[in-house]
C-alpha cells in the first residue's frame, strides 16, 4: 500500500543528505533508464546507418522543443502535488494531476497538425537528401507519441511530488526496457517464433519504439493509481476538467515549459547549423550530446529532487530548511560531474566505442572524422558541465517554490543571445544581421564546430551563474502555488 498523500517525502530528517538521496537516487536512476534508452536508440542507429544517427538528434530535438511547453506543465504538476500534499490538500493535488493529462490531449492535437509539415521543415534545414528523409521519418513517427509522452510526465507528478520516487523509477525502468527491446526489433527487423516476420523499419522503428514505451509508462501509472494513495483519495474522481486549477497550472507551468522550449529550440537550431557544416560534424555533435546526457543523470535527479523537496518545505511553511537542501544537492552534483568530466578529458575512447562498434557501418573517412572531432567535443562538455549543475539544481530549487518566470526569461536570453546568434554568424555570416563578416560564414568543417561549441559553452556557463544569483537572492522563499494567501511563515522569512 502507498502512503497517505500528506506524509513527508521521506522518513529522514528534513534538509539532510539522507533525505536528499532518498528522493534523488530513484529519480536519477529513473532519468537514467530513459537516457539509456535514448543512447540505445542512437547506438542502434549508428550501426544501422550513419545518416540515421545524424538525423536522429535534430529531429528528436525539434519534437522535444515543440513538446516542451506541454512537458513544462506536466513537470509543474509535481510542484503542485508537493505543496498541496504538504499543506494537507490531497484533493487539490489530484486535480492538478488530471489537468496535466488534459494538457497532454492538447499536445496530441498540436502534433497531429505538424505531421504533414515535417517535409518542408526539414528540407529547409538543408542537411542533404539522405539525412533529410531520415529526419522526416523519425519526426513524424515521434509526433504520434506526443499524447502518452506528455501524459506520463503529468502522471509521474502524483508520485514524485509526494516523494514516492521509487514508483517513478519502477515505471521508467519498465518503459526503458520496452524501448530498448522494441528498438532492436523494429530498427533491424527479426523473425519471431511462429514464423512471424518483422520488417526492418530503420529510424522509423526507433521512433515507434520510443512512442510505445511512453504508452507502457502511462498504462502502469493508471494501474498504480487504482491502489494505495490513489485509491484512498479517489483520484479518478478528480479526472474532470477543472478550469480554475488549469489556469493556476498554466500560469506556473507555462514559464517552465517555455524555459525548456527556449533551451531545446536553441539546441535544435544549433544542431541544424552544425549540420550545415557537414554530416560528419553533425554525427560527432550528436554523439557528444548523447554521452553528455548519459553522464549528467545524477545532476538531473538532484535537480528534480530539489524541486520536490523545496515544494514540500514551502507547503509546510519552512523555506529555511529548503535553503540547505539546494546547496547540498549542488555540492553532490558538482562532485559527480568532476568525475565524469575527467573521464571525458582523459579516457573518451571507450565511450565513443559504444557508438562505433566494429566500425563496419562507417566509411574510412567517416570513421576518421568522428575520431578526430568527438574527443575534442567531449572536452567542451567537461568544461561546461559543472556550471550546468548549478543551472539544473538551483534552477530546480527555485521552480519548486513556484519561481518559474525568471528561469524562463534568463534561459531564453542566454540560449539565443550567447549560443544561437553567434553560431549563426559563424556558420552563415554576419551579413544576415547587417554586420560585417569578420570571418563569420567562412568557417567550415571542424573550425566551424569549434566555434559553435565555444558558443554553446558560453551559454551554459551564463545560465549557471544566473540561476545561482537567483537562488542566493532568496525571492523564491516567499512564493507558493497554493490557493489563497501565501504561508505566513514563508512570507515573514521572505520579508
Amino acid at each position: 500500500m502507498d502512503a497517505p498523500a500528506s506524509l513527508p517525502p521521506s522518513s529522514h530528517p528534513a534538509g539532510s543528505l539522507r533525505e536528499l538521496l532518498a528522493v534523488a537516487v530513484p529519480l536519477a536512476l529513473s532519468t537514467g533508464s530513459v537516457s539509456v534508452a535514448q543512447v540505445a536508440d542512437r547506438a542502434f542507429l549508428a550501426r544501422y546507418d550513419p545518416a540515421a544517427l545524424a538525423a536522429s538528434m535534430p529531429a528528436g530535438m525539434l519534437q522535444w522543443a515543440v513538446l516542451s511547453p506541454f512537458l513544462g506543465v506536466g513537470m509543474t504538476v509535481g510542484t503542485f502535488v508537493a505543496q498541496n500534499a504538504a499543506a494537507g490538500h490531497p484533493g487539490r493535488a489530484a486535480a492538478a494531476v488530471w489537468q496535466g493529462v488534459w494538457a497532454a490531449v492538447a499536445a496530441a492535437l498540436c502534433f497531429a497538425a505538424l505531421v504533414p509539415l515535417a517535409g518542408p521543415l526539414f528540407e529547409f534545414a538543408g542537411h542533404g537528401p539522405e539525412v533529410t528523409r531520415a529526419e522526416v521519418s523519425y519526426f513524424q513517427t515521434l509526433c504520434w507519441g506526443a499524447l502518452p509522452t506528455a501524459a506520463s510526465f503529468a502522471l509521474s507528478g502524483f508520485y514524485a511530488g509526494r516523494g514516492r520516487t521509487s514508483v517513478v523509477m519502477a515505471v521508467n525502468f519498465a518503459a526503458a526496457l520496452t524501448n530498448v527491446g522494441l528498438d532492436w526489433l523494429l530498427i533491424f527487423g527479426a523473425r519471431l517464433p511462429g514464423g512471424i516476420e518483422v520488417p526492418a523499419y530503420g529510424i522509423a522503428g526507433a521512433g515507434a519504439a520510443t512512442a510505445l514505451s511512453f504508452v507502457v509508462a502511462c498504462g502502469l501509472y493508471f494501474f498504480a493509481m487504482t491502489r494505495g494513495a490513489g485509491r484512498a483519495i479517489r483520484i479518478y474522481h478528480y479526472a474532470r476538467f477543472d478550469p480554475a486549477m488549469m489556469r493556476r497550472l498554466l500560469r506556473t507551468g507555462l514559464p517552465t515549459g517555455l524555459n525548456m522550449a527556449a533551451d531545446v529550440a536553441a539546441l535544435t537550431v544549433f544542431l541544424f547549423l552544425v549540420g550545415r557544416l557537414g554530416r560528419n560534424e553533425l554525427a560527432a555533435s550528436t554523439l557528444a550530446f548523447n554521452l553528455n546526457s548519459l553522464c549528467f543523470l545524477p545532476a538531473i535527479g538532484l535537480g528534480h529532487a530539489s524541486t520536490i523537496l523545496v515544494g514540500h518545505r514551502i507547503g509546510e511553511g519552512r523555506p529555511h530548511v529548503a535553503i540547505r537542501t539546494g546547496w547540498l544537492a549542488t555540492a553532490v552534483g558538482v562532485a559527480g560531474m568532476a568525475v565524469s568530466g575527467a573521464i571525458f578529458v582523459f579516457a573518451p575512447g571507450p565511450l565513443i566505442d559504444l557508438y562505433v562498434g566494429d566500425g563496419s557501418s562507417f566509411t574510412a573517412g567517416e570513421l576518421a572524422a568522428l575520431w578526430a572531432t568527438a574527443p575534442a567535443l567531449l572536452k567542451f562538455v567537461a568544461a561546461y558541465s559543472v556550471f550546468d549543475v548549478f543551472a539544473v539544481v538551483l534552477g530546480g530549487a527555485v521552480r519548486g517554490a513556484g519561481d518559474t518566470v525568471f528561469p524562463a526569461v534568463w534561459t531564453m536570453f542566454c540560449a539565443w543571445g550567447l549560443m544561437v546568434v553567434p553560431t549563426f554568424w559563424g556558420v552563415l555570416g554576419g551579413e544576415t544581421f547587417g554586420l560585417p563578416a569578420l570571418g563569420g560564414g567562412e568557417w567550415t568543417g571542424r573550425d566551424g564546430v569549434w566555434w559553435a561549441w565555444a558558443c554553446c559553452t558560453a551559454y551554459i556557463v551564463a545560465v549557471g551563474f544566473g540561476m545561482t544569483a537567483r537562488y542566493v537572492g532568496g525571492k523564491w522563499r516567499g512564493m507558493s502555488v497554493l490557493e489563497g494567501d501565501r504561508q505566513p511563515e514563508a512570507r515573514a522569512e521572505a520579508g
